[in-house]
């Protein structure tokens, strides 16, 4: 599915007074979510989203509780963003390491890869007329795998603002009518380069 993601580092600013200006509405609880990102042996994913390559892909699993896993697959084009997502029938905490992506065949990768980077954030979900928002805080990253956040953590001093529409035209819908300077973010290069004492 074809969308469009905004992102902004609102970490300076008042959550309650920007949720007033854009006119927010909350959407659901919020969340604590944890994902384990993928890479190949010589991070080709990391090292493209660095370089700013086109088309490049981001592999991850996601869980809000632990207990429920689901498989996303994240491609940049030229254009757009596409997200793939697939539910992990009977999957276990244990399956994180050795996970066999071909059997669930999302014809996304053929490449072997292996956990890179582990990321914990607690996520809060809006919308307005424009489409959803979610506020991203408490972020922190270990290196490799791991699903215990409570020590040995990176913590990064960072508050996300993400717009997610499907209307194309939102990033000149959504810059004509609020004060906000779009910002490059993401998780996974930030996480990595963190726990791997890389300088970006």
């Amino acid at each position: 599915m074809k969308r469009i993601e905004l992102k902004f580092d609102i970490t300076s600013l008042s959550i309650k007074n920007l949720i007033r200006e854009l006119k927010l509405c909350k959407l659901h609880e919020r969340r604590k979510i944890y994902s384990i990102y993928y890479d190949t042996d010589k991070y080709k994913f990391f090292y493209d989203g660095i370089e700013g390559i086109r088309p490049r892909k981001k592999i991850r699993i996601r869980s809000y509780d632990l207990k429920n896993f689901q498989l996303e697959a994240k491609i940049t084009t030229f254009e757009n963003k596409l997200k793939h997502s697939k539910k992990l029938q009977n999957f276990k905490k244990y399956n994180l390491s050795n996970i066999n992506f071909n059997k669930y065949r999302m014809n996304i990768y053929n490449e072997k890869v292996n956990p890179t980077l582990s990321v914990f954030y607690e996520r809060s979900y809006y919308f307005n007329q424009i489409g959803r928002f979610t506020i991203d805080t408490d972020i922190r990253y270990k290196k490799n795998l791991s699903t215990d956040f409570s020590i040995n953590y990176i913590s990064q001093k960072k508050i996300i603002l993400e717009c997610k529409s499907l209307n194309l035209n939102t990033k000149y819908i959504f810059n004509s009518l609020y004060n906000l300077k779009e910002h490059a973010f993401s998780k996974y290069i930030n996480g990595f380069s963190l726990t791997h004492s890389i300088k970006i």
